[in-house]
């Protein structure tokens, strides 16, 4: 029997997706936590969808049927939440497939650090080869705490949006705190999980995280509301624009501008790589350069997440027209310029002894990378992780301490992982006059071969 106020409300909105409603329901029906209610929206469906949504509701009293005029996503989803009693929000699309564990993971990560939001990680299906592939742009390890599983959204403002994305499949949301604030999504066809997922992120007072795969993302989708992508582009200036005033609104768009920023960016490129309709082009183009472009200036190199996206704000800046700007991002795609700003620093395993006692001195972003490394591997033993400013490292949960413990513990190697040479050389000099052994100090700079590593970046595609 179906619970009236429910743990779980999951909303699936549909438009003639007859052939995915078994798998939707199925999504549902195997999770570990049973007590959830699931309302299909039938967004004015053509073909059987609505008489396949009977069959399972007829069946199975959790499952609930919304009847509305073609409207969208958008509404389709703010119609479910008219109508939802669970406690928890998860917005399913219809044609994805769920692992068994995913609400129960979600809600003990939710219920353990009373989170307005928690993620997981999720894996890519390719319709058209089958393939399954694991997505690693999104909850870079390098940018999250690492000896806890949730934060607050200002301690990464200025990449929150990068970092857990635009999408609303793999959250669950926390009811009251939606309702709280009245969040919603755009009356749009395409982008509307935009502006509710990034005012979402933004106004949450905890973000729960995991970086288990608990849900796989179906590309490609044949009949999805994805398609048709020229005839939207309104649609996606519309969603930037509402997402401005809502922030604006707010009173957090200057906190969150950089982010946001990046975020446009990324979208506008992508849009242009798939937009073939000169209409559309020239309107996007218009809105980069007459309203984002001058903007971007708050922005520096090493803001950005991917560095990708700032030879994709550089080319926007240095074209002339909307051609030219495509021709740039298609020489980007072709060229990989990250390889010359990588953001993976490989441990150098071969300077250090598998059994030897480190430390690492440095919490920037190559000192993340290499304790990540070890931490994970468990192939070398970290006994300190230090930096002269500790105190900034520890409110994002990091174990970083100040290097005067150094003078306290028994190591072997002190590793300064540092890039610029000059600070690292600065660094070993301070170490020396505390008494370290030269010895026993390693430069990351010095033994950081380039090459070795655009070699190691290839290697793993």
């Amino acid at each position: 029997m179906a619970n009236a106020t429910p743990l779980v409300s999951i909303i699936v909105p549909v438009y003639n997706g007859e052939r995915y409603i078994g798998n939707a329901y199925n999504n549902a029906n195997r999770q570990t936590v049973t007590d959830w209610e699931l309302l299909f929206v039938n967004d004015g469906s053509t073909d059987s969808t609505y008489d396949c949504l009977k069959h399972f509701c007829n069946n199975d009293n959790r499952v609930k049927i919304i009847n509305q005029i073609n409207s969208g996503p958008g509404i389709a989803r703010n119609n479910g939440l008219k109508k939802a009693n669970g406690r928890y929000i998860a917005f399913w699309d219809v044609d994805d497939y769920f692992d068994n564990s995913f609400l129960e993971c979600l809600l003990d990560l939710s219920e353990k650090h009373n989170a307005d939001i928690s993620v997981c990680a999720f894996r890519e299906r390719y319709e058209d080869t089958g393939a399954i592939r694991s997505n690693t742009v999104y909850m870079k390890k390098t940018y999250l705490p690492l000896d806890r599983s949730y934060l607050t959204s200002r301690e990464c403002s200025e990449g929150l949006f990068q970092i857990f994305g635009n999408f609303i499949w793999n959250k669950l949301f926390r009811r009251s705190f939606i309702e709280k604030y009245g969040i919603r999504f755009a009356d749009s066809s395409y982008n509307e999980d935009t502006t509710f997922t990034y005012l979402a992120l933004a106004l949450a007072d905890r973000i729960a995280f995991t970086h288990k795969e608990l849900m796989t993302y179906l590309r490609n989708k044949g009949d999805s509301i994805c398609d048709n992508l020229s005839e939207r582009w309104r649609d996606n200036v519309y969603s930037f624009s509402v997402i401005e005033r809502k922030f604006k609104e707010t009173g957090i768009y200057e906190e969150y501008e950089k982010t946001w920023l990046k975020s446009v960016t990324r979208m506008l490129s992508l849009y242009f790589r798939l937009y073939n309709d000169e209409e559309a082009i020239n309107g996007l183009y218009e809105y980069a350069t007459g309203v984002i472009k001058n903007r971007l200036f708050i922005l520096n190199k090493e803001d950005y997440y991917e560095i990708e996206d700032y030879y994709r704000w550089k080319a926007l800046c240095e074209s002339r027209s909307p051609v030219e700007f495509i021709f740039a991002l298609k020489d980007i795609k072709n060229e990989k310029p990250h390889i010359s700003n990588y953001k993976i620093h490989r441990f150098p395993y071969e300077k250090v002894p598998q059994l030897a006692q480190l430390v690492i001195y440095g919490a920037g972003d190559v000192g993340r990378d290499l304790y990540i490394q070890c931490v994970e591997s468990g192939a070398r033993n970290v006994v300190a992780w230090v930096d002269s400013y500790p105190g900034k490292y520890v409110q994002k949960g990091y174990k970083v301490k100040s290097p005067d413990v150094i003078n306290n513990i028994q190591f072997d190697v002190i590793l300064v992982a540092v890039l610029d040479k000059k600070i690292g050389s600065q660094i070993k000099c301070d170490l020396i006059n505390r008494g370290i052994s030269e010895k026993k100090i390693l430069l990351f700079a010095e033994e950081c071969n380039k090459d070795d590593l655009i070699k190691e970046l290839d290697r793993r595609g």
